[in-house]
């Protein structure tokens, strides 16, 4: 499970842990999604540039994110 995020039957689990806690309505259920892999060139400080397979994390939010910036700039 990482971070907060859990996967597969895994979520049964979690699910069922939680049976009668309050805890349990604050969980989101949603399809995973499988990102696109890219091969590209990160750059990042102190790290040597190299050819790797990368994701965008930019998704929707982003998107509008960074529009609202730019019709904020000008």
């Amino acid at each position: 499970m990482p971070g907060n995020n859990t996967f597969g039957e895994a979520v049964c689990d979690e699910l069922l842990k939680m049976k009668d806690s309050p805890e349990r309505s604050s969980f989101i259920l949603m399809k995973r999604v499988y990102p696109l892999v890219y091969r590209n060139y990160p750059i990042a400080v102190n790290r040597p540039v190299a050819l790797t397979e990368v994701v965008s994390e930019l998704g929707i939010f982003g998107s509008l994110v960074a529009y609202v910036i730019f019709l904020a700039c000008y």
